[in-house]
């Protein structure tokens, strides 16, 4: 142990007497408080989309492995196959939640996003093709599956972008959002 540990340890009680002002802890606090958080927020928001990502990916694997175990891997010409309620349900539910996603990118659009966010719903978009394709191939029965799994990730979506919503007003309450200063006639 060196001679200045020593003189330390055997002198503490002196150096803790000094607390510090309450200018230090207000800088602290700003500094808590500030910016920094937006940083960690767009960290949380990749996070929460490539688990999501992952999540859709995932389910998507299962069921192509469970698909190919039956060995059975007839091609359905269209969305519905002999279901005709299918296409209807599935055409009238991608349309609520694509207008409803569409109008969560709108009100985005007041703020200013990381190029990185972009980034990730363009990954989304791009699942949800590969979703769409295959729902194009799928079995005889097992559209109801990949439509579950679109859905879910509009879901996802939407989810993600209302956090983001909501985090960007909070950190910029003066930024005007145009939906809640129109009137509906």
């Amino acid at each position: 142990m060196s001679n200045l540990e020593r003189f330390i340890r055997d002198n503490r009680d002196e150096f803790d007497n000094e607390l510090p002002s309450l200018e230090v802890w207000s800088k602290i606090d700003r500094k808590v408080n500030g910016t920094g958080g937006k940083v960690v927020f767009m960290t949380r928001a990749r996070i929460i989309s490539y688990a999501a990502a992952a999540v859709v990916l995932l389910g998507l694997g299962v069921f192509l492995g469970a698909q190919m175990q039956q060995q059975e891997l007839p091609v359905v010409a269209t969305i519905a196959g002999e279901d005709p309620a299918l296409p209807a349900q599935f055409v009238e539910l991608e349309d609520y939640y694509r207008h409803q996603y569409e109008k969560q990118v709108q009100m985005l659009t007041n703020y200013q996003v990381d190029p990185a966010f972009k980034e990730d719903l363009a990954e989304f978009e791009q699942v949800m093709n590969e979703l769409k394709t295959e729902l194009a191939k799928a079995p005889k029965g097992n559209e109801e599956r990949i439509v579950s799994a679109i859905i879910q990730n509009y879901q996802l979506k939407i989810d993600i972008l209302k956090r983001v919503l909501d985090r960007m007003q909070t950190l910029n309450p003066k930024v005007q959002n145009k939906e809640k200063n129109e009137v509906s006639l």
